[in-house]
Parts: structure tokens; C-alpha cells; sequence
């Protein structure tokens, strides 16, 4: 019995000490700022925190900063990414409100040059009659439902001159739920290779590619298209309601631009800115030419970078400035 017992001590504490230099090793030397999983980890724990409103699901931690794919991100005390706005607006004031997930939110980019950070210097160039203001309400992982109920809770209090929605090809996902306790609260490692198996298992077991994904998600029967549509068509009602213009954007899945292989989805998106009588930009035509891996934020991350933001808000504010919407 002795004898097994200190067998069995033996093999625990050899597991214990490859676990813990398996942590070592991927909080200094596999972390370097710049890996996806780890980052958007960080992200969660330390810029986002459970809602008191079931309806909005997670927020930005109110007065937080965090250095997250290699650029400093701030969060203002009304929860948004960048500048404090003041309330009430001040006179002779345009405010547009930006609505979105992380794309609209900027990640890996520095704030200036995200969408909202250019279209505001866009904005600030066109005279002194006016002063214009941008507010980043992107979260990211936020849906169309989420946006939409937020907007519909909260963003009246920032008093907008004019709502973007700027709809993403994975909003129509379902309303994600925390996965907090245990290792995944502070293991680095846990999280790294969680992420690496995941990859494994897509491909030995054949899990659907990115377009099937996307593409699957909105089918006429899955409970996250139909939400969707619901919280738009509540959002659009909403705002008109308000006297406050609301403009849908459509942003692009960057992997391929050229054929565009979620054209199906778009044409879905754009029928549905007809139905509600939502004026529509679709942004692949601006960046539709680029190469798509010229637009990521890494080889692993095809999130938008400084370059595709800048052709997005070109674009978005010649829509806006020729639809007569400043």
C-alpha cells in the first residue's frame, strides 16, 4: 500500500510540474501580444463584465484599460472605447452613434485609426460651422440583438444625430453565454491549448469551414437569423420613433473578397435594410480589389487592420456626406 501510494505521489507531482511548466511557457514565451485566443481572453477578463441588462449580456467595464493586440485600448466611464462624451450634448453639436461588434470596436488597432476614430477625422475637416462627434458603441462579440437592445436601453442618453448600425456577417450568432470558474479564469495555458484542440478536432472531425458557418447561420429556420431580424425591425421602429436616422452598413468577411462567397448572406442583409426602409451601404465594394490578407490584423486574425478601416471609413463618409445624412 506504501509503495502505491508513493507511486501515485510520484506520477501527481510529475503532472503538476509539467502543468505548471507548461503554464510558464505559454505566459512567456508563447504569449507575445500578438496571439488571437490569449488576447481575446484578456479582452473578456479585463475591459467586459456581466450586464445588470440580460438583454445587452456583457459591457465594457466602465473607466478600464488594457493593452490588447499589441495597441492600447481605453474605455471611457460610460463604457465606450475611447473619448468621455458629455452629457447633455453641447450646442451646435452632431453626434453620430456607432453601433457594432468588434469590427466597429477597433480590435488591434489604435483608436485613431479605427472606423469610428477616422470617420470622426473625416468629419472634424469639413468646416467650423459644426462640431462632430463619433461614438464607438462597438462591443466586441456583440450580435444584432445585443446592439440593438443596448441602443434601444442606453443610447438615447448620448442624444445621436444620426444611428449607424454596422451589421457583421457573424451577427446573427446567438446571444454567447459567459464561461467563467475553474482554469479558465486565470490559466494561460488552458486557454492556449483549449484553442489548439479546437482546431485539431475541425479538422480530423470535419467541422464546417468558416463560409459554411457563416452561410449556415443564416438559414430562414435558425433562432439567430430570426432574432436578428426581430431586433433590427424593433431598432428600426425604435429610432424612428426617436426622430433619429438609422443607416445599415454591411462589413465584409476578409478570407476571400473576389468572388465574394457569402454574396447569398449579403443579399439577405440588404433585403431585409429594404423591408424596414433602412438606407444600405455594402462595404465589399470599397476593398473588394485588396488582397485579402493585406486587410488582416495577423496571418491568424482577420480582423480588419489600420489600412482596411481607413478604406471602410472612406467610404462610409462619402455614403453618409452624398446621402445627406451630416
Amino acid at each position: 500500500m506504501k509503495s502505491f501510494l508513493k507511486s501515485l505521489g510520484l506520477i501527481t507531482a510529475t503532472v503538476l510540474a509539467y502543468l505548471v511548466i507548461l503554464e510558464i511557457a505559454v505566459r512567456y514565451v508563447v504569449d507575445d501580444g500578438m496571439q488571437y485566443d490569449l488576447e481575446m481572453w484578456k479582452y473578456a477578463k479585463e475591459l467586459k463584465r456581466v450586464s445588470s441588462d440580460p438583454g445587452i449580456g456583457h459591457e465594457h467595464r466602465p473607466n478600464s484599460a488594457a493593452h490588447l493586440m499589441g495597441v492600447d485600448v481605453t474605455i471611457n466611464s460610460t463604457g465606450q472605447r475611447g473619448i468621455e462624451f458629455t452629457r447633455p450634448k453641447p450646442d451646435r453639436t452632431v453626434r453620430i452613434l456607432m453601433l457594432g461588434d468588434s469590427l466597429t470596436f477597433g480590435w488591434g488597432v489604435e483608436n485613431e485609426h479605427t472606423v469610428t476614430g477616422r470617420l470622426a477625422s473625416h468629419l472634424r475637416r469639413g468646416g467650423p460651422d459644426l462640431d462632430y462627434e463619433v461614438v464607438n458603441a462597438g462591443v466586441g462579440n456583440y450580435n444584432a440583438a445585443m446592439s440593438s437592445h443596448w441602443m434601444r436601453a442606453r443610447g438615447m442618453d448620448f442624444e445621436p444625430d444620426l444611428v449607424v448600425f454596422n451589421f457583421s456577417f457573424n451577427d446573427a450568432e446567438t446571444t454567447p453565454q459567459r464561461m467563467g470558474g475553474g482554469l479558465a479564469e486565470w490559466s494561460y495555458a488552458y486557454v492556449y491549448f483549449r484553442g489548439r484542440l479546437g482546431e485539431v478536432a475541425r479538422r480530423v472531425f470535419g467541422g464546417a469551414d468558416w463560409s459554411t458557418y457563416y452561410r449556415e447561420l443564416y438559414a430562414d429556420d435558425t433562432a439567430g437569423w430570426r432574432e436578428a431580424q426581430e431586433q433590427l425591425g424593433l431598432l428600426a421602429q425604435f429610432c424612428k420613433q426617436q426622430s433619429v436616422p438609422l443607416v445599415l452598413v454591411n462589413y465584409p468577411e476578409l478570407h476571400e473578397l473576389d468572388p465574394y462567397p457569402l454574396a447569398d448572406v449579403s443579399n439577405k442583409i440588404q433585403a431585409l435594410s429594404r423591408r424596414l426602409g433602412l438606407p444600405y451601404l455594402d462595404l465589399l465594394d470599397a476593398i473588394r480589389s485588396e488582397r485579402p490578407e493585406a486587410l488582416w490584423i495577423t496571418p491568424g486574425d482577420p480582423h480588419p487592420n489600420a489600412y482596411a478601416d481607413s478604406l471602410i471609413a472612406d467610404a462610409l463618409f462619402g455614403f453618409l456626406r452624398d446621402g445627406g445624412w451630416l
